[in-house]
């Protein structure tokens, strides 16, 4: 008779009770993982090297068995118990680590998620606080023109007074010259003193035109635009901007002056005081209409006309000069 597989049917029915009876210690210690605490310590069999490689994977059987010093076979029952409640603690500790390690990760990922939002907040604030103190300017720079405009026509009513008194003495400078000029005429020869009258006039014009030899123009302006120099710096918007932004800034006049320009007869004087303060801004001494005229012998509006012209040339020159320092900081 072959008892053979008696016996394995034996064994294989041995091995699931051992199985079972495992499962249930391993149970056991999860319920008393107190008592466990107070019984497990580090390495109780003084075997570093092998204890090491326990803690790392507490589930090898293998290892276990080289650590015990002998098979499970060979083991009685207070020695695989004690064999799987060190198991258990070791499979313990490492759970706890890995969780704790999770927590770690966790916690420091949204601290730097919370620094990252914190900060992206204050360059937010910052901005806004920037475009705060910008706006805040312009309402100043606003405010200073406001008042400008109103000293202007607070004092616009003195000046047309004084354009006034001015005209009057000038209709009677020019009856007493008509009337010497009738009583020159009537004692000399009329086609004679006309003539050299005329003579004097037209030199008189001549000397009186304001003249540009004085002003300190640069050569005339060339497209920098199109210079190969200056090519690749007009591909950057920014400066395209700081440009345009500068050629407004130079070139255009308040709407206040525009609205003088508009009737140079009316507001005469006025345009002669802003003349003055415009010019003196490029170191240039403004002559008025009275002194380079005293006998009033020169159109008003020609006299304006010609003024505006020079100013017109001055703030291009000095455009012209600002743009060249802008770009050639921008190469270095």
């Amino acid at each position: 008779m072959n008892i053979f597989p008696v016996f394995a049917i034996k064994c294989n029915f041995m091995y699931k009770i051992y199985v079972a009876a495992l499962y249930a210690i391993l149970l056991f210690t999860l319920i008393n993982q107190p008592l466990i605490a107070q019984i497990v310590i580090d390495d109780p069999l003084q075997k570093p090297n092998i204890w090491s490689k326990l803690v790392d994977n507490p589930l090898d059987s293998a290892m276990w068995i080289q650590y015990m010093g002998k098979s499970t076979d060979l083991m009685n029952t207070q020695e695989r118990t004690q064999m799987q409640l060190w198991m258990q603690e070791l499979w313990r500790r490492k759970l706890l680590k890995e969780q704790n390690e999770q927590h770690r990760i966790a916690k420091e990922k949204a601290e730097k998620e919370q620094a990252e939002k914190l900060k992206q907040q204050q360059a937010k604030m910052a901005t806004e606080k920037k475009e705060a103190e910008k706006l805040k300017q312009q309402q100043a720079k606003l405010e200073t023109q406001k008042k400008d405009a109103e000293k202007l026509k607070q004092i616009a009513p003195e000046k047309n007074k004084n354009k006034d008194t001015q005209t009057a003495s000038k209709q009677q400078q020019q009856l007493a010259d008509t009337s010497k000029k009738e009583e020159i005429a009537e004692n000399t020869n009329i086609s004679t003193k006309k003539a050299e009258l005329e003579e004097k006039h037209k030199l008189a014009l001549e000397e009186s035109k304001p003249s540009t030899q004085n002003l300190k123009l640069a050569t005339p302006e060339v497209n920098i635009r199109t210079e190969t120099r200056y090519s690749e710096l007009f591909r950057k918007p920014a400066v395209r901007s700081y440009i345009a932004d500068l050629e407004e800034f130079i070139l255009s006049d308040p709407n206040e002056v525009e609205e003088l320009f508009a009737n140079p007869f009316e507001n005469f004087f006025l345009i002669e005081d802003y003349f003055s303060n415009a010019f003196a801004e490029f170191g240039i001494k403004y002559v008025n209409y009275n002194e380079a005229h005293p006998s009033g012998n020169y159109s008003e509006s020609r006299w304006v006309n010609e003024h505006e012209e020079k100013l017109k040339i001055l703030k291009k020159t000095y455009l012209h000069k600002a743009k060249i320092e802008f770009l050639e900081a921008q190469l270095e």
